[in-house]
């Protein structure tokens, strides 16, 4: 209940619920490949295309759900318990496609913001992130072109000259970030430390504006 509190403090204690919140296999301490897999190495990319996947990640849950079920002892019978997915976003997807593809498995699925056009490829890549730019400047007019300008033209040459361990102290310092706090997923490639840090700063625009998007919803066209 780290990310859902609300079930695990509230919900699960009403109901009697027992909870997990799995890790995502390749995030966090999850590695299948060992720690020390590099998924930058373009040599490893049939590994991660064929083991990073949504089917597999949603087979992770069954296999969990399932070992859990055993421990608990109910597993089937009168004594089976039932299995209620809950996610946001693409968790949220997950939580609706292992209730269409297990059955079986999961009773009901509750899904919150799940990109459900995106993998069904109604919509392009960067239809979220438009829609959430246009929330961002109709709260704050101007906002969204002095982002990007900021991004493209006061930060890029930045990252673009990291080249070394010295040169990103240096950036994070002029930004003032913590230089502990840069993950090891970022530093752990020197040849490209400086993209995979200004991508990471992108995002963090990117959750910003859908932050406002959540505080405007629903979007008013006056």
């Amino acid at each position: 209940g780290i990310y859902y509190p609300f079930i695990a403090n509230h919900l699960a204690k009403d109901f009697g619920a027992y909870v997990l919140q799995p890790e995502h296999r390749f995030y966090g301490e999850s590695q299948p490949m060992g720690s020390g897999f590099n998924f930058s190495n373009k040599d490893n990319a049939p590994v991660t295309t064929a083991l990073m996947t949504t089917e597999q990640a949603m087979w992770d849950a069954v296999n969990l759900v399932q070992h859990t079920r055993k421990k608990l002892n109910c597993l089937k019978g009168q004594y089976r318990c039932p299995v209620i997915t809950v996610g946001g976003s693409y968790p949220g997807f997950l939580s609706l496609a292992m209730r269409i593809v297990h059955p079986d498995i999961v009773d009901i699925s509750y899904a919150a913001s799940a990109p459900i056009g995106f993998y069904s490829q109604e919509v392009h890549q960067f239809e979220y992130y438009d829609h959430i730019t246009l929330i961002a400047d109709k709260a704050s007019p101007g906002c969204a072109g002095d982002i990007r300008s900021t991004l493209l033209d006061g930060l890029h040459p930045l990252f673009h000259n990291i080249t070394s361990s010295d040169d990103l102290d240096e950036v994070v310092s002029i930004l003032g970030i913590c230089q502990k706090t840069v993950p090891m997923y970022i530093t752990e490639n020197v040849a490209s430390i400086g993209r995979a840090l200004y991508e990471e700063l992108t995002m963090v625009v990117a959750y910003t504006f859908a932050n406002y998007n959540m505080a405007y919803y629903p979007p008013n066209e006056k």
